[in-house]
């Protein structure tokens, strides 16, 4: 990638795009665990003889476990999990033609506690026979993602059906937040205290 952000300067002055490169293949039986990763400007898909193209990362029957990773800025499908089990938290899924896609078949995704926002179309696009677990997630705006039946009034990343995201959550987990403190009264002495030097 030409990608100067992470890693130093290995751009000679180039500006990255999606598709700068192919991306990541999980074959049948393949056990992949990603954490702290950032993934960019992959997902080129021209010229490919093999099922499993669409996605930067593509599942194509094995295991991907994804934690405190960002994939974000590549072509098409950011994930795009033909067969196999996909198990994402803590991550940001986002600026993709689709966050997550999901063809027809039998795979199964679980995704909590990130971000996947800013995708066109779909944050999660789902064909499957199994339902998709993506509950606590931030979807980009605090009324949740847009479902035309679920939740036509979220005005977050877009979801289809088969796709399980209430509860969500309304602020970005993978930002850092201020705290908050509530109900003061509860830590409050209603005595003097007196202190002395010595």
């Amino acid at each position: 990638s030409l990608d100067d952000t992470v890693g130093g300067d290995v751009s000679n002055g180039n500006t990255p795009v999606a598709e700068n490169w192919r991306g990541l293949r999980i074959m049948p039986g393949g056990v992949v665990n990603m954490d702290n990763a950032v993934v960019r400007y992959g997902g080129y898909r021209y010229n490919c003889n093999f099922a499993g193209c669409l996605g930067v990362i593509n599942n194509n029957g094995g295991t991907l476990n994804l934690t405190n990773s960002e994939i974000t800025k590549n072509g098409m499908y950011g994930i795009y999990n033909i067969a196999g089990t996909t198990n994402i938290d803590a991550s940001v899924i986002s600026e993709h033609s689709r966050g997550i896609y999901l063809p027809a078949g039998n795979s199964v995704l679980i995704v909590h506690n990130g971000s996947v926002f800013h995708n066109n179309g779909y944050g999660i696009l789902n064909y499957s026979s199994n339902v998709v677990d993506a509950t606590r997630n931030w979807w980009g705006h605090a009324t949740g993602p847009k479902h035309y039946s679920l939740n036509p009034g979220g005005l977050g990343n877009q979801v289809s059906d088969g796709v399980n995201f209430n509860p969500w959550l309304n602020y970005d987990p993978t930002i850092e937040q201020a705290p908050t403190i509530e109900n003061l009264k509860q830590f409050r002495i209603n005595e003097d205290i007196s202190l002395y030097e010595g």
